[in-house]
């Protein structure tokens, strides 16, 4: 009688313990969810969350806020998710550039990518676009390298800042051609954008997205793509490996992540949800309108990409002399 006691004291917690985590599946969401974005209103990551958060609002009947905590390269938004409750209600819309570089670039980064973000799904992928001033006398990678290497540290090139996306990018094809540019940082892509218009830099990699606009009234010149293919938005503009460095590439890649620890029925719940919006023929539509194509993919999927991505960047961050703190 008295093994049987103790058996049911040591079965019935446990089948409680598997009940509640059933529960929290199925009752998840039952208030509304932020997702955080570590960067200013009007870029990549806020226009991919603004486009989802409806969609999300109908599937999941909760509201979906978008929060903007931009600073330190998207690090302090990205750090009030690795610090958040690991249930759900908090997710985090990433650049996987920024997200990944800031494992090298800061020192003493209050988080780890790896280890205290779960990956939900990978949600967008876009393209950055190389770009001169018109007055530049060049319409090819070749020529932009040759002009380059005849006037060492002359030329200018604008960023969005130390560790964005466009500033990596940049340091890469330096290290890729073995030219050298003045690096010219910027508070946020569009003002880097605006440099470039006005003559004051004289090149700059930009997402697509935020130059399209700028290319095609030609106030700037696109000379390549930093992706594996060409752009649908841009399909005359080559890419930077067809150009003569088939080493180089730097895809623009969002994804959604959780802190680390939320329950896999959530996790589950949210891929699924996310899965279907961008399924959506005006999810893709108004997507491929910014230069981004639709790319889910499964959590373990993300999570590996995050971790080439931590590898890869380490090694350009060290070559180039980065330290953004």
């Amino acid at each position: 009688m008295k093994r049987s006691f103790n058996a049911r004291r040591i079965v019935l917690p446990v089948l409680l313990a598997l009940g509640a985590s059933g529960a929290c599946g199925q009752g998840y969401p039952d208030r509304p969810i932020r997702i955080i974005d570590g960067f200013p209103p009007g870029g990549a990551a806020d226009y991919l969350a603004r486009v989802l958060g409806p969609k999300l609002t109908a599937s999941l009947g909760q509201p979906i806020v978008v929060e903007n905590r931009s600073g330190a390269g998207g690090t302090i938004g990205a750090a009030s998710v690795a610090k958040s409750p690991p249930d759900g209600y908090t997710l985090f819309m990433a650049s996987l550039v920024a997200m990944t570089a800031s494992e090298s670039l800061y020192s003493k980064l209050p988080y780890d990518a790896v280890r205290d973000l779960a990956a939900v799904t990978r949600v967008a992928s876009g393209m950055v676009t190389l770009v001169v001033h018109p007055s530049l006398p060049v319409r090819s990678v070749k020529e932009l390298v040759a002009l380059a290497k005849a006037r060492p540290g002359e030329l200018k090139f604008a960023s969005g800042g130390v560790g964005s996306g466009n500033h990596l990018a940049g340091e890469l094809f330096r290290l890729t051609t073995g030219i050298e540019v003045q690096h010219i940082a910027y508070k946020g892509g569009p003002a880097a954008a605006t440099a470039v218009v006005t003559g004051e830099c004289e090149l700059a990699f930009m997402s697509t997205a935020a130059g399209l606009g700028q290319i095609k009234a030609g106030r700037v010149r696109a000379i390549a793509v930093t992706g594996a293919t060409r752009d649908p938005a841009l399909p005359q503009v080559p890419t930077v490996k067809e150009s003569g460095y088939p080493a180089y590439e730097v895809p623009l890649d969002f994804g959604l992540f959780a802190p680390a620890g939320t329950p896999r029925e959530v996790v589950a719940r949210l891929h699924a949800e996310v899965g279907k919006a961008l399924a959506l023929a005006d999810v893709q539509e108004r997507f491929a309108v910014q230069g981004f194509v639709v790319a889910p993919s499964k959590p373990e999927e993300l999570a590996a990409i995050v971790r080439a991505d931590v590898t890869q960047w380490a090694r350009v961050v060290k070559a180039a002399g980065i330290r953004a703190n």
